[in-house]
């Protein structure tokens, strides 16, 4: 599966990342595994919605997530971190964006955690356009 990736709607990826946890190489060493997952809210500011939609310049985006997987790795000196984020269209409800780290200690992973999902958000090629159920649509800035 890799530690960074694409993933498309009804694709089980959690499951499959806490399995990588469970037989990672270096599991004697996990004291911590942080886990964020990012989902689609049914209300925004503009009103109620309906889905998102995901747009991803995909001869870029794995570079870009990798290197920000390998600079948060070395800072904080964890054991191993994951980044999965979706492509296409999400209903309400639906998991959108996985993070997780795993660490001797669970500080270095929370503040890990919070990075990537920070900086993911502000330097990956991904596009999210919302759809509202009154059928407006438009460009969210993050």
């Amino acid at each position: 599966m890799g530690n960074v990736g694409i993933f498309r709607y009804g694709e089980h990826l959690l499951e499959k990342i806490l399995q990588e946890v469970r037989n990672h190489p270096e599991k004697d060493r996990v004291g911590a595994v942080v886990i964020f997952t990012g989902v689609v809210r049914g209300v925004s500011e503009e009103g109620r919605v309906r889905e998102l939609s995901y747009e991803v310049y995909r001869e870029m985006v794995l570079n870009v997530l990798n290197e920000i997987r390998r600079e948060i790795v070395e800072k904080y000196g964890i054991i191993d971190l994951w980044i999965h984020h979706i492509e296409g269209r999400a209903k309400v409800g639906v998991e959108t964006f996985f993070v997780v780290a795993i660490s001797e200690h669970r500080r270095e992973a929370f503040e890990a955690v919070r990075e990537a999902v920070n900086r993911v958000k502000k330097e990956a090629p991904i596009w999210k356009k919302e759809i509202l159920e009154d059928g407006r649509e438009y460009w969210v800035q993050e």
